[in-house]
């Protein structure tokens, strides 16, 4: 009776792998996951340069899209000169940064073109790779300028 009992439990565990699988399988090739209904704001999968991390980045907090006109801030010089302003473009988490005709700073139009992000700290930044989410210091005159989207500003250096 055990041995019965033993060998109708091991088909048992086999017929229940083999409908998790299929049902897994199914839903790859044939299902909609739940970033393709719109239930994440966006699902963003990066591998890093080196392809030794992946990371992802889920945010239900929403980024305003289109076209503005933001205040930057130079971190560096304080309130001793005043915010200059500029052209931002969004798509996605996807932003240009290009010089309006007050912003008057020397080299190309465009002055970034990177990611908004959302830092470990929960301050959106602008970044040009996944890994600066987790940098120990942003904003100020380090290398990952601070985004406020209710002040429209940008924190530079």
């Amino acid at each position: 009776m055990k041995k019965i009992l033993n060998i109708s439990f091991k088909i048992f565990a086999l017929i229940w792998l083999l409908i998790l699988g299929f049902g897994i399988i199914g839903t790859q090739f044939f299902g909609e996951t739940s970033d393709n209904l719109g239930f994440n704001e966006y699902n963003l999968e990066k591998e890093s340069p080196d392809n030794k991390q992946r990371f992802i980045v889920k945010n239900t907090d929403t980024i305003p899209q289109g076209k503005f006109k933001y205040e930057i801030y130079f971190a560096e010089f304080g309130d001793r000169i005043q915010n200059r302003t500029c052209d931002i473009e969004i798509k996605g988490n996807k932003i240009i940064i290009t010089q309006d005709l007050t912003t008057n700073l020397t080299g190309e139009k465009t002055i970034f073109n990177g990611m908004v992000l959302k830092h470990k700290s929960g301050k959106w930044i602008l970044a040009e790779n996944y890994e600066e989410i987790k940098a120990d210091k942003i904003g100020g005159c380090t290398a990952i300028p601070i985004i406020d989207f209710e002040k429209k500003l940008i924190e530079w250096c």
